[in-house]
């Protein structure tokens, strides 16, 4: 008998060794599953932002952010774009939700959304805090400059677990922004080209903490208004005469014929043409020998400016550049991260 109760005893305390020998274990795969429901990441204003891994829907104000969501092969996620997202298709019946730094917020909570993308800089404090308050949250990323873009896409694998081609994305980019930066390492800086980089506004330059300086300095480039006191200086065509610049980069806004769908050069020489035709511009250099080039907005500061960068080194120091073709690597870019034939009419000219 005594054996018997000593039988049962030991029964009871193994069973109680084990189930208390699990339970912390169950504990931590518990908090493992659930930690893993969420992904804490910091965005472009210095915050950190805790939002759900792989979320079911997302409504994107930045154009950029939307075609590397798009890139990372999680445009399904997307729910609602701003009124001027032009590009990808695939994105363009996508429901409008306003303007990019005004977006109407109740068209946005109507979604549901998990996230909202946009961009943290332009976007009013109360704006976002309305659509905060509306039970979702509130991401800014850039992803239009090019020194931060990796990041912004490393950010978003992240959070639609995509890390694996979020990384294929980043070292696409890198292979070929290493190309143009080894090539234009030595040149000299009073060697380097002198360059008047205008925006879609007339006379709207760009100077440190602008994604335009960003790129020009990387393509071994000096900036004429590099060192006005504000990011978008604006200046006047005296300035211009007296700078006198050797090349002229005009930035294409979405509404000039420039893009995927445009073949027609009629249009852009016309656009072209008014640029030149300014007053005291026959004295410049850079029209004199015709150095004066158009870039459509989406391949210049956008997620594809890599593929400007390389336009901007090829146009301005061809010697250096002789076997690089940037209408190559921009085909690349969309076949392999778009899914997208190669097509449209995106510099001007276009060698």
């Amino acid at each position: 008998m005594k054996k018997i109760s000593s039988l049962i005893l030991a029964l009871v305390l193994s069973t109680m060794f084990i189930f208390t020998g699990c339970s912390p274990k169950s504990q931590e795969t518990s908090g493992a599953k659930e930690e893993s429901k969420t992904v804490t990441v910091k965005d472009t204003r210095g915050i950190e932002v805790t939002v759900p891994k792989n979320p079911k829907k997302v409504v994107v104000m930045n154009n950029s952010i939307a075609e590397i969501i798009y890139c990372l092969g999680a445009g399904d996620k997307i729910v609602g774009v701003s009124d001027a997202l032009k590009f990808p298709e695939g994105l363009v019946k996508k429901q409008k939700v306003g303007a990019a730094f005004k977006p109407d917020i109740e068209k946005v909570l109507e979604l549901k959304p998990d996230i909202v993308f946009g961009y943290g800089k332009y976007v009013k404090k109360e704006t976002i805090q309305k659509m905060e308050a509306g039970g979702t949250k509130f991401v800014s990323l850039d992803g239009f400059k090019i020194n931060s873009l990796n990041n912004d896409i490393k950010v978003l694998g992240e959070i639609f677990d995509k890390k694996e081609k979020a990384d294929e994305y980043i070292a696409f980019i890198n292979k070929n922004l290493n190309m143009v930066k080894e090539r234009v390492k030595n040149i000299k800086p009073e060697e380097r080209l002198k360059v008047y980089w205008e925006g879609y506004s007339d006379y709207k330059s760009v100077s440190k903490g602008s994604a335009g300086n960003e790129m020009l300095n990387l393509a071994g480039l000096e900036n004429l208004a590099g060192k006005e006191p504000v990011a978008y200086p604006q200046v006047n065509k005296e300035w211009i005469v007296e700078k006198n610049p050797q090349v002229v980069i005009k930035v294409a806004k979405a509404t000039v014929p420039l893009g995927y769908e445009k073949t027609d050069t009629k249009p852009i020489e016309d656009y072209k043409s008014k640029i030149t035709s300014r007053t005291g511009w026959d004295k410049v250099d850079a029209v004199k020998n015709n150095k004066v080039y158009v870039i459509s907005n989406e391949i210049g500061t956008s997620t594809r400016s890599v593929v400007g960068i390389c336009y901007l080194a090829k146009w301005c120091y061809p010697d250096k550049f002789k076997d690089l073709d940037p209408e190559k690597v921009h085909k690349e870019l969309l076949e392999k991260f778009y899914d997208l034939e190669y097509k449209g009419m995106w510099t001007y000219p276009n060698n």
